[in-house]
Formats: structure tokens, C-alpha cells, sequence
């Protein structure tokens, strides 16, 4: 209850009961008011309101305010001082003063409804926060200020460690040493949503601009830690060339792959021809993929888009011309010497069959023959089906015939030509004859064609030879 002293009676009367009952409350009076500031509710927990009772109008309640969303009541900070103080009532008299612990504000702003200023540095623990007055007989208690001692904090890491300019994502940075209210900046833009266990915090990640970003992490302590450039904020990809125009309808690139450059690539992107997905895509940098061509769909000029796992994407018009593939029909002839020189005939169809659709398909002037990796010599464009080449030395064995034409179309023949080894003698029966010859001789070995010749010595060469 409240009761009001009446000098010109000398007598109390009792007044309208305070909203909340407490004890070991502060009082002061004010322009003709009296305040009720802290004290303890029944419970026995400590209170940071502040009542100020006016005859007329009843008690009205009050409160200290957190100087940022979701701070703790009572405040805290660092020992070093230095953290900012609201608190809010009504009518404080202009020259109020506000000391904790004995030691006043710094820079502090006086209204009639808010007191504003900045922490002295203090002793560790819970102190009083009072407000004093040329106006009031005694300061009054506004409530507590917990000083907390500096602590050892220790930041492992961040993840993820690089995301999308718009944000949104959800971080998490590993460590040790972190309070509770503490602030995590990514680029000095404070995140929101933040979680704080001793040893992880969690936070949506802030819009920012392309670039790598300093990570702080500040304890409401006043220590603080930064991963330095520890945050990417990665745009969205921009493909500038593919090192390929023209690609065959079938999804074979001589050479395996084409080369897409940009900037703004991530590791795992996608990449499409049109509407045909690449199956494979090889992350070389943020400015280079490696991308092996798909089947596609149709001839003519395809959009090729590279999408990062962020969702970012970006779209090269027109990127790539895909091309009808030649058809080779025959190669002759199918074998030759391992030094080359061997003169071929290669014929292609005039028409291909591809998706249930038919392209013309033919040779053209500039036209290169591949014998395995090596190229032939000497190619003449006979007509538009019919072309010859001199083949190139190889080692022996079976060879894929290769035929690309300057605007990319290719035709492929596995294993069109074979490279006959060197013949090789193992054992000659009888080893002995007449000077004057006529002994049938038997040659045994490997590499023998049909055709072989045989010579003895400086002698005659027998064509009657057969392979042994």
C-alpha cells in the first residue's frame, strides 16, 4: 500500500496501492512525486521496475530497457566498460545523474522520459545502478549492471564457407568461450537468429557483396575474435567462352571435353546443352570447367547454362552449334605397315538416321583423317562421300579411324585399321641345303601375310612363300 503524508494535517492517508509489492525498495521524491525504484517482488528475485506515484493519477509503472533487442535483464558487459545503458521512466529532472557501482556514465543524454550513456569500467559481479538529483534526497536504485570478466575465446571455424549474395543461409561457427547476447558480424553486417551454446553458433547468414569477408564473433564481454576472410560470398556464375562452336549431334568431342571460362563457379555445377544434361563436369576453378559433351537432340545453334548448387545460374545464348555426324560406310584397305605410308579409300554415307530424324551427312574441303591419335597426310576430297589419305607410322594393332570436318562435324570407325606387326622367325627347318638349292625349307614365326616374299642370303627371293 502507499500512504501519503498531509503536512497541513499532519496526518497520513492512504493512497493507491503500488501495481507490484516489494521490499528493499529505493525511494525518492520528485517534483512532488514519489518514486519506488527496484527492490524485491515476494519471490525474493530482484526487480529493475521503477514507480512513480502521483496523487492525482495513481501509480504508474516503469521499466529499464535493454539497449538492444533481446539482451538480458539485468544487463551485463565487460569489465573494461564502454557498453551502452537505457533507462526509461518519466519526468527525470535534467541534471539526474546515473552511476554504477559508484562510477558515473560517460556520455550521457538526459530527457524527460529516457537516460542514455555508456558503462564505466567496473569490478566483475553485480552493482548497483543509481540515479541521483539536485532535486532528490537521496539517489535512487534503478536496478543492476553485471559486469562479466574478459574471456579466452576460440573460433575453429565456419560452415559453410562460402554461399549466395541475397543470404538467408544458416552458419555455424565451431570454437570455444562464447556467452550468451554474444554478436557474430560477416562482412561488418550483423546476423540475426543467432543460437549460442558454449561451443557452436548458429545464425543466418546477411546479404553481402561478391568477395571473401572477415567472420567477428563478439562476446557482450567486449572480447572478440575474427576468421579472417573465412566467408565467400560467391555471385552468380558468368560464362564468358566455350573453347568449342561447333559439337557432333552424337555427344563425341575429339579430345574428350569441351572448356567452358567465366568467373563464379562453384565445385558440383550443372551444365546443359539446350535440354541435354552433361554427365560429367570436372571443376577446375572459379573461372574454368571442363564438361564432356552430352547426346543431344537436335542439330543447330543451343544455349548452354551453368547452374551453381546455390541455385545462381547463368545462360550463354547460342553457345555451341551442334552438328549431323558423318557415317563412315568403309575403309580400304583395312591393314597396312607400321611405317605408314599406306594409301586408303574411306567412304561415308550421304545421310544419317539420328532420334528417329534424318541429317545429311558428308565430307567437305579441309576435311582431317585420324588413324588412332596420329593424323594422315596427303587427304583429297574426291567428292562429297568419297575421300583418300596416306596413313601415318603407328604402333601395331587395331587403330579407330577418326574423320573431323572444319565446322566439327566427325564420323568414328572403331577399330577400322590394323597395323600389321613386323614379321618374326623362330625357327628355320632344315637349317642346311644343297649349294645348288631345291631344299624345301619350312619358317616357323609370327607376322607372316599373305604375300610374304622369303630371300636367302644375297640370293633369290621366293613369292611362293605361304604365312607359317
Amino acid at each position: 500500500m502507499v500512504e501519503i503524508y498531509e503536512p497541513e494535517t499532519d496526518s497520513w492517508i492512504n493512497g493507491v496501492p503500488m501495481n507490484i509489492a516489494r521490499r528493499g525498495l529505493g525511494a525518492g521524491l520528485v517534483n512532488g512525486e514519489i518514486f519506488a525504484i527496484g527492490g524485491y517482488v515476494p519471490a525474493g528475485n530482484a526487480t529493475a521496475i521503477v514507480e512513480s506515484y502521483d496523487t492525482g493519477l495513481g501509480v504508474r509503472v516503469k521499466s529499464i530497457s535493454p539497449w538492444r533487442p533481446n539482451f538480458p535483464n539485468p544487463q551485463v558487459g565487460g569489465v573494461d566498460g564502454g557498453d551502452r545503458i537505457t533507462i526509461v521512466g518519466s519526468r527525470f529532472p535534467p541534471d539526474a545523474k546515473v552511476t554504477i557501482d559508484e562510477k558515473p556514465l560517460t556520455q550521457m543524454k538526459v530527457t524527460e522520459g529516457m537516460i542514455t550513456g555508456y558503462t564505466p569500467a567496473g569490478r566483475a559481479g553485480e552493482q548497483s545502478v543509481m540515479v541521483s538529483s539536485s532535486m532528490l534526497d537521496v539517489p535512487v536504485r534503478a536496478g543492476k549492471f553485471i559486469y562479466i570478466s574478459p574471456t579466452d575465446m576460440v573460433l575453429t571455424g565456419i560452415n559453410p564457407t562460402q554461399g549466395q549474395l541475397k543470404g538467408g543461409e544458416t552458419g555455424k561457427i565451431t570454437g570455444s568461450g562464447f556467452l550468451e547476447g554474444l554478436k557474430v558480424e560477416i562482412g561488418n553486417i550483423e546476423t540475426a537468429n543467432i543460437f549460442v551454446t558454449p561451443n557452436i553458433v548458429t545464425f543466418t547468414i546477411p546479404p553481402g557483396t561478391r568477395g571473401k569477408v572477415n567472420v567477428l564473433v563478439k562476446n557482450p564481454d567486449g572480447t572478440s575474435k575474427v576468421l579472417d576472410k573465412a566467408y565467400t560470398y560467391v555471385g552468380p556464375p558468368n560464362i564468358k567462352d566455350v573453347d568449342k562452336s561447333f559439337i557432333p549431334l552424337t555427344g563425341y568431342v575429339r579430345g574428350g571435353f569441351l572448356k567452358i571460362t567465366g568467373t563464379g563457379f562453384i565445385p558440383t555445377p550443372t551444365v546443359r546443352f539446350g535440354l541435354a544434361v552433361a554427365q560429367e563436369v570436372n571443376f577446375i576453378s572459379s573461372d574454368e570447367l571442363e564438361v564432356r559433351q552430352p547426346k543431344l537432340f537436335d542439330v543447330g545453334p543451343l544455349d548452354i547454362i551453368v547452374s551453381n548448387p546455390d541455385g545462381q545460374r547463368d545462360i550463354f545464348p547460342d553457345g555451341v552449334t551442334s552438328l549431323a555426324p558423318l557415317k563412315i560406310k568403309i575403309i580400304e584397305p583395312t591393314s597396312g605397315g607400321l611405317s605408314g605410308g599406306t594409301k586408303i579409300k574411306i567412304e561415308c554415307e550421304l545421310t544419317v538416321e539420328f532420334a528417329r530424324k534424318v541429317f545429311p551427312s558428308g565430307f567437305v574441303d579441309g576435311v582431317e583423317v585420324f588413324v588412332g591419335e596420329a593424323e594422315a597426310t596427303d587427304v583429297t576430297v574426291l567428292s562429297s562421300h568419297i575421300i583418300t589419305a596416306i596413313t601415318p607410322a603407328n604402333n601395331s594393332g587395331p587403330k579407330d579411324l577418326f574423320v573431323v570436318n572444319p565446322d566439327g562435324s566427325e564420323g568414328r570407325l572403331d577399330d577400322a585399321f590394323l597395323y600389321n606387326p613386323l614379321p618374326l622367325i623362330t625357327l628355320v627347318r632344315p637349317d642346311n641345303g644343297k649349294l645348288d638349292g631345291g631344299t624345301r625349307i619350312e619358317i616357323m614365326g609370327s607376322g607372316f601375310l599373305p604375300g610374304a616374299t622369303v630371300q636367302i642370303g644375297a640370293g633369290t627371293s621366293f613369292s611362293t612363300a605361304s604365312a607359317v
